[in-house]
């Protein structure tokens, strides 16, 4: 379990690290002191969020360790915890953020905390509003279309899942680059794992906008279509590693033994 775990956390922590240096760098929030809340907030948002790309890590550590499905289920572990942040402990913390700083969070926040039970709250009333002009502005939230308030609801788990395809990726990089020199085979997962990560991000990004462009957009294709890059790019890398006749069965079974 430590196998998969353990490189995880250290890319988990560098990814988080970068992001916070980053903001460092760039001014903080304002050039102001930074309140315990605003930290918090961003800290569960960035956790959730590069979570599931750290899981190719994962499952190119334990490709020779674990199963698909055992590799899955610690996967799925990481998934759970990563919409658990994002889809509650990033709004709490937000609300709280917004609390210390006096924002009006009845104007703001009207329903309380942006959690996935009050965008389905907030969903219902603007359907039954049925308004022809939208606005997306913070303190206006009954105004947000229909379909805008269902993409952030289904881009959670649509995020979050991506953790699963991109442990079972990392495997199958494991087993395709076994046959080159330790300095070659790092760089080759390096740069699939960069790709997946980029691919998949710059897709959850194009169906954002495409579904915040128009209220007419689907807003559940636009939020699961981009888990088929990394589910296509999975299928491709268990045809190659058929194609090459490389047994992976029978190489977890020899690393059990040993």
């Amino acid at each position: 379990m430590r196998g998969f775990f353990r490189p995880v956390a250290i890319w988990l922590g560098v990814l988080v690290g970068l992001a916070l240096s980053y903001r460092l760098v760039m001014g903080g929030l304002g050039g102001r002191a930074w309140s315990g809340w605003e930290i918090a907030y961003l800290l569960p948002g960035w956790v959730g969020l590069f979570l599931p790309f750290t899981a190719f890590a994962g499952g190119y550590a334990a490709h020779l360790a674990l199963r698909p499905r055992s590799l899955a289920g610690r996967a799925l572990l990481l998934a759970v915890i990563s919409y658990g942040l994002l889809a509650y402990g990033s709004p709490l913390a937000d609300y709280r953020a917004r609390a210390s700083q006096g924002a009006d969070l009845k104007a703001e926040f009207p329903l309380g905390p942006l959690t996935p039970s009050t965008l389905l709250k907030l969903r219902a009333i603007a359907d039954a509003d049925r308004r022809t002009s939208y606005n997306f502005r913070l303190g206006r939230p009954f105004e947000r279309p229909p379909n805008w308030l269902t993409y952030l609801v289904h881009s959670l788990f649509a995020v979050a899942l991506f953790a699963v395809l991109a442990a079972l990726l990392g495997q199958r990089a494991g087993f395709l680059t076994s046959g080159l020199s330790p300095p070659a085979r790092r760089n080759a997962c390096w740069a699939l794992g960069l790709a997946t990560g980029i691919a998949f991000f710059i897709a959850v990004a194009a169906g954002l906008r495409w579904v915040r462009s128009d209220p007419s957009k689907p807003a559940i294709l636009g939020a699961w279509l981009p888990l088929l890059l990394p589910a296509a790019e999975l299928a491709l890398l268990i045809s190659v590693t058929r194609i090459r006749g490389i047994d992976c069965t029978v190489r977890l079974s020899q690393a059990s033994d040993d």
